[in-house]
């Protein structure tokens, strides 16, 4: 895939170029031609101002080789910069023990606090004669350059938010409206930190057992839903529930109550220890059998190999999780599939979306907390396709070292993580340099689902 690069360089671009300085028909003064190309953040004082200056307005490809006058490159030289210091000066502005000589770079405080640069020109009984022209003042000179790159922000479609937590969110901010504070939510009501303690200023309190909830108070179940077990005790000590469980999560649960019910051991393919695995597989009492790997599925063992079925969370990496139902259909020949793809939509179009990205990138950002389940797979997806990629969860995580010597930065969002916050990643990333954003092609979403019953706004 070719991708015309249209920006060009301004003020504060991050850019990859080759570069030449050599005196006029001279000897270079530094050259990176023969050698990796040079990452230049313009403006952060590490090319020369008048050479900064020349680069503003090339395009990507642009390769020239300019003549500069001394006006136009470190200025002419000027005799009143040649001045004597008195020894005595020199040595109290001077570490102990301290010599020069003669050619030596010697640097100066200011009273403003800048330091100037200058060359010792000669040393007197009581004075030192410096030069404080810049070593290149009054020289012709040739400046070559070629714009390999200038860093752009590839952004992915879709990314962020899916249906299932958008409505998570908004239980938890009805249920503020309407009862007040504090709403008790089991467990991180999504997997994002930023969303967490956005909800917790505005009222809620996370608990992971029932045993913190006070009687009488209102509870809501995490999008990720919760063991039969933990309903249960809800309903008997009488709390007001609202469950927040995704309703594609909801579906898995029905498919297991509804095999289990059939009489069917049921297989889980997901991630131990995650809230969703927890939940779906305390849909039932026996029956259920848990695997992460293709090593898991070989030491499985179930009580009839005709009556097996399978589920699998819904924030797997759909690669992933084909290598491991591929094992077990090897295994149980006869094990029947969900009519339907358990992995959610949201989770395949942004690993889709990745996957469409990443050859485009030179490195992927992705926006999204530790422990969420759906973040670390599209950074395993990028990965994957031969890309570095990190995960985020705050503009200030990203090391511009990341960014050296790259072209493309493409950023993504979990499907937990705020559009807020993705743009944050985008100006903190215009900051060190990137000057243009493009959002690839991609699916548009519109799913949306309904709040339960007990939300509903006052007229």
């Amino acid at each position: 895939m070719s991708i015309i690069d249209i920006s060009e360089v301004k003020p504060g671009s991050h850019v990859t170029l080759h570069y030449r300085l050599s005196l006029d028909g001279g000897a270079d003064i530094v050259n990176t031609f023969d050698d990796k190309p040079a990452t230049l953040l313009l403006g952060a004082g590490q090319l020369a101002g008048p050479l900064e200056d020349i680069l503003l307005g090339m395009k990507v490809g642009h390769h020239s080789t300019i003549r500069l006058m001394p006006e136009q490159a470190f200025g002419l030289r000027n005799p009143e910069l040649i001045q004597k210091i008195s020894l005595a000066t020199l040595r109290e502005n001077s570490m102990v023990g301290e010599d020069f000589s003669p050619g030596d770079l010697v640097e100066f405080n200011a009273p403003d606090g800048a330091r100037y640069a200058s060359v010792l020109k000669e040393v007197g009984q009581t004075y030192a004669l410096f030069d404080f022209n810049h070593p290149l003042a009054g020289q012709l000179l040739t400046f070559e350059v070629q714009i390999i790159g200038i860093l752009e922000i590839l952004l992915a479609q879709p990314r962020g938010f899916c249906a299932g937590v958008g409505r998570a969110i908004e239980i938890v901010e009805r249920a503020l409206t309407l009862f007040g504070s504090p709403i008790y939510v089991r467990h991180e009501i999504v997997h994002n930190a930023y969303v967490v303690e956005d909800l917790r200023r505005k009222g809620a309190v996370f608990v992971e057992s029932l045993d913190e909830v006070p009687n009488g108070a209102t509870l809501i179940f995490s999008a990720h839903g919760v063991p039969k077990a933990v309903c249960a005790s809800a309903v008997e000590r009488g709390l007001r529930v609202f469950d927040a469980t995704c309703p594609l999560v909801t579906k898995v649960h029905m498919e297991v109550a509804k095999l289990r019910a059939d009489g069917f051991d049921i297989v889980m393919v997901g991630h131990r220890g995650h809230p969703e695995v927890e939940g779906t597989m305390g849909q039932a009492s026996a029956g259920m059998h848990l695997v992460e790997t293709v090593g898991d599925v070989a030491a499985l063992q179930v009580a009839d190999s005709d009556r097996i079925a399978y589920v699998t969370q819904t924030t797997l990496s759909i690669d992933d999780a084909m290598e491991v139902i591929s094992a077990l259909k090897a295994r149980f020949p006869a094990i029947r599939e969900p009519k339907k793809q358990d992995i959610c939509y949201a989770t395949q179009n942004r690993q889709d979306a990745v996957k469409f990205m990443a050859p485009q990138c030179d490195v992927v950002i992705v926006v999204g907390s530790p422990n969420s389940s759906n973040s670390n797979r599209l950074r395993e997806v990028a990965e994957k396709r031969g890309v570095p990629a990190y995960r985020v969860d705050a503009p200030e995580q990203i090391d511009p070292a990341w960014l050296g010597g790259k072209q493309r930065v493409g950023v993504t969002a979990g499907a937990s993580a705020p559009e807020a916050l993705a743009q944050a990643v985008v100006e903190r990333l215009r900051e060190l340099g990137a000057c243009h954003v493009r959002t690839l092609d991609g699916i548009q979403e519109n799913v949306s689902f309904p709040l339960p019953k007990g939300l509903a706004l006052p007229a």
